[in-house]
C-alpha cells in the first residue's frame, strides 16, 4: 500500500471514530494563530498560520469540526475565539 493510500486510510479512520479525536495543544500555539469558521450551525478548523506554527499541519485538517475546547462548549467561531483567549477558561497546556 503505497504512503498516499496509507494516509487515506488513517483519515477515514479518524473521521469513522464514534467519539472523535481529542487534541491537546499548548494554548499559547492556539491564541491568534487557527481560523475558525461558522457552516451549518457549527464550528469548523478553516486553516492556521502556518509559517509560525507549521507544526498544526500534523495536528489539524481543513474542515475538521471543532466540538469543544478545554471542556467548553460553543456555539460560533467567535465564541471558541473568546474561549481561547480566556486564560482562566483553560489550563495553559489544553486548548
Amino acid at each position: 500500500m503505497s504512503l498516499r493510500e496509507q494516509q487515506v486510510m488513517h483519515l477515514y479512520k479518524e473521521i469513522s471514530h464514534a467519539a472523535g479525536v481529542r487534541l491537546t495543544l499548548r494554548h499559547n500555539d492556539c491564541i491568534n494563530s487557527i481560523a475558525f469558521v461558522n457552516c451549518f450551525s457549527q464550528v469548523y478548523v478553516a486553516g492556521w498560520k502556518q509559517r509560525e506554527h507549521p507544526y498544526l499541519h500534523n495536528t489539524f485538517h481543513l474542515g475538521d469540526r471543532v466540538v469543544s475546547i478545554g471542556g467548553a462548549s460553543f456555539s460560533t467561531a467567535s465564541a471558541a475565539h473568546s474561549l481561547i483567549r480566556s486564560d482562566s477558561a483553560i489550563p495553559d497546556s489544553v486548548c
